[in-house]
């Protein structure tokens, strides 16, 4: 939403738009992301420079990745980040043999609660809409693994909104066989 406010100083018209916004936040709980530990697949051949405030010189040539693995962000789990075209950024978790899968909490930092719809996707109410995480797919060896998103109570946080942890449920598999959790 827009809203323009005109202001006149020393003779002069000033225009400056209002706009609301909103944030939802999606951390880790819990993991451990080490510099040694990423992984960089295929980079752009253009360079992306930025500008903030906080580093007004700027930060110049930075490659785009057509996808970035983060190893062991929990113990014998990696987290694979990549962009389809299909269906836009995505995320995989990659449990290897031996490792468990509760070990991976997702903490939603919102200004109002999430809730799980009926098809199991996670939904955040926001003043520009809905944002919809769908519910989560597991494989292992080609076949599909039933799992499901589990939330646990939210708890109000300290910026006016609500923290909701999320963990995943997964049907019965072979712990011996790596696992995606898409």
């Amino acid at each position: 939403e827009e809203e323009k406010i005109e202001s006149e100083t020393e003779g002069y018209k000033e225009e400056m738009k209002k706009i609301d916004w909103e944030r939802v936040d999606m951390t880790l709980l819990g993991a451990s992301i080490k510099k040694e530990n990423i992984l960089r697949d295929n980079p752009s051949v253009t360079d992306f420079n930025f500008f903030y405030s906080h580093c007004p010189k700027g930060i110049y040539g930075v490659k785009e990745y057509s996808k970035i693995t983060v190893k062991e962000i929990y113990n014998g789990i990696d987290l694979v980040l990549y962009n389809s075209s299909k269906n836009g950024f995505k995320y995989d978790f990659v449990v290897r043999p031996g490792a468990d899968p509760i070990q991976i909490g997702l903490v939603y930092s919102s200004l109002d609660p999430l809730h799980l719809n009926r098809v199991g996707a996670v939904e955040v109410r926001t003043q520009s809409g809905i944002l919809t995480e769908n519910a989560p797919v597991s494989f292992q060896d080609g076949k599909e693994i039933p799992s499901r998103f589990v939330r646990s109570p939210e708890k109000k946080n300290d910026k006016g909104g609500y923290d909701t942890q999320i963990h995943f449920s997964i049907d019965a598999y072979d712990k011996s066989r790596p696992l995606i959790i898409d």
